[in-house]
């Protein structure tokens, strides 16, 4: 995988930030990838009682002190004398940032999670949401938590023969997983969850089958998968300096995976072994619904980003185009 160049960071008004911007300056450091500091500002509505209060002269107030703020708080990090970008955008927050990422050709966006509202308990809000259906580029979007001696990562991917988004995914997933593994992460793990299809049916009377003939079709379901998943780990799973020549030098070696083949629900067992084993970042790819574009997050995607509890860092298939423009998307909610 072609290391990042171009990295966003979004500032929110979350006291998070500091921590969330330290993971980008290591991130950006390694891969000698350029970052700029994006502030966002709502464009201001001024009853007509006030027009002594311009739009502009309150607008011109938002993004100054939005500024002061930014640049307070690189000089708070470990980068205070560096060089970094301060950038600051007025519209509908999720919307400026693909624009932003669309004009400035970012290839990742890094933001903290918007707090939750309202009586779900959900991580990632709607503004979360739409960023991570309709930006182009990849999207992490991070839960503060409290240092842990050893991070774990875990790499979500997923087996269709019918389908080639799959195909293209995986070894992004994986490819983008190992980059990481090296310079934040301390385990790699791997995962797929798979079901035989049609089993229940197979089981029942109506079907015919015996319970003998679908455990053999269970059974070699299985080793054909796992044949599938090894192969797949083995040949995407690697440090950057060991794949093509990209100019990133890892700071040690990548942890060797732990592979994690489970039968059941897809969106289950992902979310259970972020549980189970204490996962800090999840790195998902997302399935495009035919003839809707930008409307990439299919039904597994949207069951674990309802409910997962730790961060996410959502990839796109190439040639991904964003519903939003360098218009006003006037339609776009």
């Amino acid at each position: 995988m072609k290391p990042f160049t171009n990295i966003l960071f979004v500032a929110t008004a979350a006291a998070e930030n500091a921590a969330a911007f330290e993971h980008a300056l290591t991130l950006a450091n390694h891969q000698q990838a350029k970052l700029t500091l994006l502030g966002l500002v709502d464009a201001p509505i001024i009853p007509r009682v006030s027009a002594q209060l311009t739009a502009y002269r309150v607008q011109s107030e938002m993004e100054a002190l939005q500024r002061t703020r930014l640049q307070a708080l690189i000089k708070g990090s470990s980068a205070a004398d560096a060089d970094i970008d301060v950038e600051i955008r007025v519209g509908k927050g999720f919307m400026e940032i693909i624009r932003d990422v669309l004009q400035q050709r970012r290839d990742l966006v890094i933001k903290c999670a918007e707090p939750p509202t309202g009586l779900g308990q959900r991580l990632f809000g709607g503004a979360d949401m739409k960023l991570m259906r309709q930006c182009p580029c990849p999207v992490w979007v991070t839960k503060s938590t409290q240092k842990k001696t050893r991070r774990k990562l875990l790499a979500a991917v997923d087996y269709d023969a019918d389908d080639a988004h799959d195909d293209a995914l995986n070894p992004q997933i994986l490819a983008l997983a190992s980059s990481l593994a090296v310079t934040e992460f301390d385990e790699l793990h791997v995962v797929h969850g798979w079901r035989l299809e049609y089993e229940s049916f197979l089981r029942s009377a109506r079907s015919g089958t015996s319970k003998a003939e679908v455990d053999l079709m269970l059974q070699q379901e299985q080793q054909k998968r796992r044949r599938w998943l090894e192969a797949l780990v083995e040949k995407h799973c690697v440090a950057p300096d060991e794949a093509a020549n990209d100019g990133v030098k890892p700071r040690r070696r990548l942890p060797k995976p732990q592979i994690y083949l489970i039968n059941g629900d897809a969106s289950n067992t992902v979310l259970s072994l972020v549980n189970d084993i204490g996962i800090e970042l999840v790195v998902m790819g997302t399935v495009g619904r035919a003839g809707i574009p930008g409307w990439l997050i299919g039904n597994t995607a949207e069951n674990i980003l309802a409910q997962i509890d730790c961060s996410v860092l959502t990839v796109k298939p190439d040639g991904f185009v964003s519903p939003v423009t360098l218009r006003n998307d006037h339609e776009i909610t």
